[in-house]
């Protein structure tokens, strides 16, 4: 039974030796062997500080060789209370967390690795920062997820609300003379490109031009865009694919004249 000591798995015990693991387990409390060690007064305040410096309960646990029951029955009996969003995590551990996510600077998995936390850890803060969707694990720049993310819609949406008053003249029913002029468009497409997807254009630039005149088209309020005719939806959509497509190849060709990254 000295093969306990060093904290081998009970079934790799019972595995060496041909028993079964209830065996291993009466040998091991007939011999006085303990799976954790004795909660101390000492231990107790190591634990009870680690916890209140913000460490999680799963940390402490195996940082101390405690079970995480033990651990939860101490943050009761000292009323350490957590709220919601892993508050757990240090501020400063956090603070790199979002830096890195905000700049797509890697994949969950490297930036969990290089601040010393869980991937799941970094993938919720992620989704708190660019939405729901799933995120693509092949895609360079890291963190997209398949468009239109959740930041590109609040993009689309600030530009449409600057502008719909000027598309929409107050008639009845609203006419539209102007979808949107050259300038707005290339404006935008930068925009979405340099806050989106790090300044590097998406391989479908075509589809990438299309979806972002879908998507422009849907913040427009609803009762607008129903009380214009069949042909007036057309024209805009023609007109907004158009102008999108001619802004997505200048931005390109802007970033081929000056060096920088193109699809």
């Amino acid at each position: 039974m000295t093969k306990a000591k060093p904290r081998v798995p009970q079934n790799d015990i019972a595995k060496f030796f041909g028993c079964c693991g209830d065996t291993v387990r009466s040998v091991q409390r007939a011999a006085g062997l303990r799976l954790f060690p004795e909660m101390t007064s000492e231990l107790e305040n190591k634990i009870v500080e680690a916890l209140r410096q913000g460490k999680g309960q799963n940390s402490v646990s195996k940082a101390f060789h405690v079970s995480t029951r033990k651990v939860h029955l101490l943050m009761v009996k000292h009323a350490i209370v957590r709220g919601p969003g892993n508050p757990g995590l240090p501020p400063d551990v956090r603070a790199k967390i979002v830096e890195a996510v905000a700049k797509r600077e890697n994949f969950c998995v490297r930036i969990a690795k290089k601040v010393g936390v869980h991937p799941t850890t970094v993938q919720k803060i992620a989704h708190e920062l660019l939405g729901e969707g799933p995120l693509l694990n092949h895609a360079w720049p890291p963190l997209q997820s398949p468009f239109p993310q959740r930041e590109v819609r609040e993009q689309i949406a600030k530009h449409v609300e600057k502008y719909v008053g000027s598309i929409f003249p107050l008639t009845d029913p609203p006419k539209p003379i102007q979808v949107i002029n050259s300038e707005d468009a290339l404006f935008l497409v930068d925009l979405v490109v340099r806050t989106c997807f790090g300044g590097i254009m998406p391989d479908n630039f075509v589809g990438f031009a299309e979806v972002l005149a879908e998507k422009w088209l849907e913040q427009i309020p609803r009762e607008v865009w129903n009380s214009l005719n069949t042909s007036d939806q057309n024209f805009m959509r023609h007109s907004l694919a158009i102008e999108f497509l001619h802004a997505t190849n200048t931005v390109r060709t802007m970033a081929v004249q000056s060096g920088g990254p193109v699809n």
